[in-house]
């Protein structure tokens, strides 16, 4: 395993348990006996870049622990590593553990494998098609809720860049930005000017989207040595 979870990472993957097995798992405990060990494989249904292997294994472990036991043949044996690829029926990795425990978790593991890797391939794609021209692909805080720490890992090993991971990191005034100051982008790099003479606000990246080339002039002309990306 080559990654440390996060406590964050960790709270996450223990709420998607709870929102799938938190009033228990009648099915499985019906009719699978608590002493039984299994090992299950992750196989590869489409190709694609893997990414999320090393999370989607730990929900079981995790799933113990939230259920005060811990079975002593838990473990792990990885094959392709997140940033490969992998083709139609290979493995990816094994997981041996109680039964119960692989049958109980396995969804909420496939769930953000498959996520991940989804995130990660078609990443790959968009780097690919513009490499060598320059350009880089940063993502946007367009992610559904509670998933944030995964999908930014998927597009880190997609290859493409992380933009702000949240609304704290820089100012990033858009479109509704610009509009709520009465679609005058001049006003808004004065507000920008006036919000960073106070001392108690710190420095932090900004960008600005503009929607015409006037703003863009705009920006330019008022914005150079304030504004670092447009």
């Amino acid at each position: 395993m080559s990654i440390t979870l996060t406590d964050l990472e960790r709270q996450r993957i223990r709420i998607a348990l709870v929102e799938d097995a938190g009033k228990g798992d009648p099915t499985t405990a019906a009719t699978v006996p608590f002493d039984m060990d299994g090992t299950a494989f992750y196989v590869a249904k489409a190709s694609g870049i893997i990414a999320g292997i090393d999370y989607a294994l730990q929900t079981f472990a995790i799933l113990e622990m939230q259920n005060g036991e811990t079975s002593p043949d838990l473990g792990y044996q990885v094959f392709k590593e997140d940033g490969e690829h992998v083709s139609v029926g290979e493995r990816i990795a094994r997981v041996s553990a109680r039964m119960r425990t692989l049958l109980t978790a396995e969804r909420v593991s496939l769930n953000l494998l498959q996520r991940m890797s989804g995130i990660a391939t078609l990443t790959r794609e968009y780097v690919d098609a513009v490499a060598g021209t320059g350009a880089i692909i940063i993502d946007t805080r367009k992610i559904a809720p509670l998933l944030r720490p995964f999908d930014k890992y998927a597009v880190r090993i997609g290859g493409a860049t992380n933009n702000r991971y949240a609304l704290s990191d820089m100012i990033l005034v858009k479109d509704n930005h610009i509009a709520a100051s009465g679609g005058s982008i001049q006003h808004v790099i004065n507000k920008l000017k006036e919000y960073f003479e106070d001392p108690d606000h710190k420095r932090i990246p900004i960008e600005v989207e503009v929607d015409s080339l006037e703003q863009l002039e705009a920006l330019l002309e008022h914005g150079q040595g304030f504004v670092q990306r447009v």
